[in-house]
């Protein structure tokens, strides 16, 4: 399964990996409304999403993501998000929807639904081209 809000990133995503990987279903979607059987799948990654969701909406999603993984000790959350601040290292404008939260905000909703850290780090490429270690990684998996 692959999702995005953006009709036109679905459509090339299925244009560039629809042949190659016709297991991949390609849906068009608001991430507050995906809604998926209980332990669907042993892996749920979402890139860049987090920080556009409210508290609220956060928490709701990681506990259908908490939902959505199957009972497997290899079941994995991973997520890749802007923490503290923006990839051009930019502190959130008055008018932007964006929440960027600390490692220490992630680790308190994840904990709180039931997922502990596997391991976690920066993106290199933003430490290397341009100094911004705020771009991070994690991995999470059910407590057992």
């Amino acid at each position: 399964m692959s999702t995005d809000l953006i009709e036109a990133f679905v459509t090339e995503g299925r244009r560039l990996y629809g042949e190659r990987f016709p297991q991949i279903e390609f849906l068009v979607s608001d991430a507050n409304d995906l809604r998926f059987d209980d332990a669907s799948f042993e892996l749920v990654f979402a890139n860049w999403l987090l920080m556009y969701l409210d508290d609220a909406q956060l928490d709701a999603f990681v506990e259908r993501v908490r939902r959505w993984l199957t009972p497997s000790p290899d079941a994995r959350f991973f997520f890749r998000e802007s923490c503290e601040a923006s990839i051009s290292g930019a502190r959130k404008k008055a008018d932007s929807p964006v929440h960027y939260r600390s490692v220490a905000d992630y680790e308190q909703v994840l904990a709180r639904h039931g997922f502990e850290l596997d391991r976690s780090g920066n993106v290199k490429l933003y430490v290397k081209h341009y100094g911004n270690p705020n771009q991070r990684w994690f991995c999470w998996r059910l407590k057992q």
